[in-house]
């Protein structure tokens, strides 16, 4: 990025570092005027323009918001093994923690890029980390719903881990360039967990009249 002529910012293609980043005050020229001109490789998800102190503030405030959001996903996630751990037998709950860290993780990597400001992401691997973070939450809350209330899909279990593992080895592998030519499988992935959980539940509330009922281990005792 340059302004009035004068280089201001530069990154390699190598070495991006996702966090945001807030350039030095931009004076006009002699005739008042600021001429800016950028060079990008692709369509940055947001730009502003106004005074340092301002945007510094709103940056400030948009990061406090998403590290708050995930931080009450991690306790979600904690708790959820927390109950794991008093009841080992309940595999549910353990994709309760996996999904509801991977929401934690999904959030902190989006909008303002809070993931990196702890750990120095270039832009490949906040483009494999955010499609792995979706995919792994995608398979996380499917397996979870499946698990916890239709324990009879176990070849549906199967599938779906099958394939999407193999999605993840996919997104960790194959070049850069190919993945953005291939993004529209993460839809296909979230589309296929998401109506899975709509064909269960659908399958489950028709077979029961309508009614959710509790699985038999958690059914609670009748007292005489």
């Amino acid at each position: 990025m340059s302004a009035n002529g004068q280089r201001l910012y530069q990154t390699s293609t190598q070495n991006r570092q996702m966090s945001p980043t807030v350039l030095a005050s931009i004076q006009p020229d002699e005739n008042g005027l600021i001429r800016l001109t950028f060079q990008l490789e692709e369509t940055p998800r947001s730009l502003y323009f106004g005074p340092s102190e301002n945007i510094e503030r709103k940056n400030a405030i948009e990061s406090l918001l998403q590290m708050a959001v995930a931080a009450i996903m991690l306790i979600h996630a904690i708790y959820a093994c927390i109950l794991k751990a008093i009841k080992p037998a309940k595999k549910g709950i353990l994709f309760f923690a996996l999904a509801a860290f991977f929401a934690a993780a999904s959030v902190l990597i989006s909008d303002n890029k809070v993931l990196g400001y702890f750990i120095a992401l270039n832009s490949e691997w906040d483009k494999r980390l955010t499609y792995l973070f979706y995919a792994g939450l995608s398979l996380s809350f499917l397996l979870f719903v499946l698990r916890t209330f239709a324990p009879s899909y176990k070849r549906t279990v199967r599938v779906a881990s099958t394939l999407f593992g193999l999605y993840f080895v996919y997104l960790l592998l194959v070049p850069l360039s190919l993945l953005h030519k291939t993004g529209f499988l993460l839809a296909v992935a979230i589309v296929f967990a998401f109506s899975t959980i709509k064909r269960g539940f659908a399958a489950l509330f028709g077979s029961t009249g309508g009614c959710l009922q509790r699985p038999m281990d958690d059914a609670l005792p009748l007292r005489r």
